[in-house]
């Protein structure tokens, strides 16, 4: 079985690095950008099943550009991914078109077991921020 194609949106280079080595066990990290800008350029070429994409951005949001490649792909996975607990971010990223969305404290295994339940369909909300939605 073919691997998740996974594009990874995040300003912090060593983060992405460091990201992209622990999801490539698992899935195929076909691009990775650190801008929405950059995103919505690459994306289309690469064709992404799930991509994963930090609130915080410079210049366009993270949450602009959710809204952005799901107009322009439709069919893709967005996992958002943030240092932002509070609701109102969780909101507006799925209601921007987002699938998932995971605190970056909570780990690799968690942002994994995201991209996985986004794949197959599901939404996938780190457990400690869903008391509020």
């Amino acid at each position: 079985m073919a691997k998740t194609r996974v594009f990874l949106v995040d300003d912090h280079e060593e983060l992405a690095h460091d990201l992209r080595q622990a999801l490539n066990a698992e899935f195929s990290v076909v691009g990775v950008a650190d801008s929405g800008e950059a995103l919505l350029l690459e994306a289309p070429k690469l064709s992404p099943q799930v991509i994963v994409l930090d609130v915080s951005l410079p210049g366009m949001s993270g949450i602009e550009a959710a809204e952005h490649v799901k107009a322009m792909m439709p069919e893709v996975k967005i996992v958002m991914m943030s240092v932002h607990s509070d609701e109102v971010y969780v909101t507006e990223a799925l209601n921007a078109g987002a699938s998932g969305y995971v605190v970056k404290s909570s780990g690799v295994s968690e942002l994994t077991r995201a991209i996985r339940e986004v794949q197959a369909g599901n939404e996938y909300v780190s457990p400690a921020l869903r008391k509020g939605i």
